[in-house]
């Protein structure tokens, strides 16, 4: 029963497949039934079917796409010549393909279609293209805007994959580039009551920037344009706190349960049990084992925060800003015991023996928070990396 459905599938499968061009035809896909019947005809020649369809469906395509060219050329758009240049372009390739079977031969008479030279439009209509993407450039220069400068340059650029011989064409590509950029700075400005040396501040900006810069976008953390930038990007710390040195005690007990021998099981008449040999059973006798323990906490934490704004270097007005924050904890423990030692975790068995350690100081606490606010803020930056984009 399986074999049957299996074949049944199979003819269903075959039969379809067969009639695929035939469905594009009906569907007024006339493309795309060229394409079907001429790969079917390419393995056989003599597949009247597919025979058929070619023979009705290509002149159809040739039509369709003469009657779209013809709409374009009505409505006259200027922007017209790139779809013009797309037809011509898949006229001549669907012309090309045809041509690898035809001639052809069914019922006794030869399928053949005319040859058509369309070298000539694709080229007028390809230089036409160039020349739209090339004046819409030029004309998107004149409002001297920022964002119109990237556009000019996405319309340069198409007029180059139609006619890169154009004389002037890099040279406004790169007038483009230049204007159409925004150039940002990272600066770093220290407002909390600490006095943080200027490399604290070097460090949290000194970012890698080429993981930042876009198309159009590009940081820098070193001035190394005389001060000409777009947008200054300040990381603006507020507040540094860092608490005091404390060392909090904790008292509690650790238990644990130990072997403590055997003795025999016995049943609830106090009788010795045996197993199926005969032999007495024996039990493990457990106790429980205690350990005072004095455990000792050295506690200390730093606290940053502050702002990321991004300002408009011309009209310093704020763009955009967020917070930003990070903390560093530093502890040591060591601990003293009174009792049985292997009632004792682990953890707890290595913290014995220590001693108290010096705090560290106010200033190396923060340059510890300073390594996880570097951090935060490259985040930041990449995760608003698009405020830029269309500024």
């Amino acid at each position: 029963m399986k074999k049957i459905t299996y074949l049944s599938l199979l003819i269903i499968f075959i039969l379809s497949s067969c009639n695929v061009s035939q469905k594009h035809l009906d569907k007024g896909e006339y493309d795309l039934a060229v394409k079907k019947s001429v790969k079917k005809l390419q393995k056989n020649n003599r597949n009247e079917k597919q025979l058929l369809v070619l023979e009705k469906a290509y002149p159809l395509a040739v039509q369709k796409d003469l009657e779209q060219i013809d709409y374009l050329n009505l409505e006259a758009r200027p922007d017209r010549w790139e779809s013009i240049f797309k037809i011509y372009s898949n006229m001549k390739g669907r012309q090309q393909l045809v041509e690898t079977v035809t001639p052809l031969s069914v019922g006794g008479r030869t399928i053949k279609f005319n040859h058509v030279n369309y070298d000539q439009r694709i080229v007028e209509a390809k230089n036409k293209a160039a020349k739209f993407f090339y004046n819409q450039g030029k004309e998107l220069m004149v409002k001297d805007d920022r964002l119109a400068y990237r556009d000019a340059y996405g319309y340069f650029v198409k007029a180059t994959t139609y006619d890169p011989t154009i004389s002037d064409l890099d040279s406004l590509m790169l007038v483009c580039r230049n204007l159409g950029t925004t150039y940002a700075i990272l600066i770093g400005a220290n407002e909390t009551v600490y006095k943080l040396n200027n490399d604290f501040m070097v460090n949290l900006i000194d970012q890698q920037v080429l993981d930042l810069n876009s198309h159009w976008v590009q940081y820098f953390n070193k001035d190394s344009r005389n001060g000409n930038y777009d947008v200054n990007v300040y990381v603006v710390l507020r507040i540094a706190d860092v608490s005091r040195g404390d060392i909090r005690e904790n008292k509690r007990t650790e238990s644990a349960k130990v072997k403590d021998g055997w003795e025999y099981k016995l049943d609830e008449s106090g009788n010795v049990l045996t197993d199926s040999l005969g032999n007495k059973i024996k039990v493990t006798k457990y106790k429980s084992i205690f350990c005072d323990v004095i455990e000792n906490i050295q506690h200390k934490t730093a606290h940053i925060e502050g702002m990321i704004e991004y300002e408009d270097a011309y009209t310093k007005q704020i763009i955009r800003s967020f917070p930003i924050a990070a903390d560093h904890y530093f502890e040591h423990v060591f601990s003293l015991a009174n009792g049985d030692l292997d009632a004792l975790s682990e953890k707890t068995k290595r913290s014995l023996g220590g001693k108290p350690v010096a705090f560290p100081s106010d200033i190396g606490m923060l340059w510890e928070a300073n390594e996880t606010l570097r951090e935060v803020i490259g985040h930041s930056l990449w995760d608003n990396r698009h405020v830029l984009e269309r500024w």
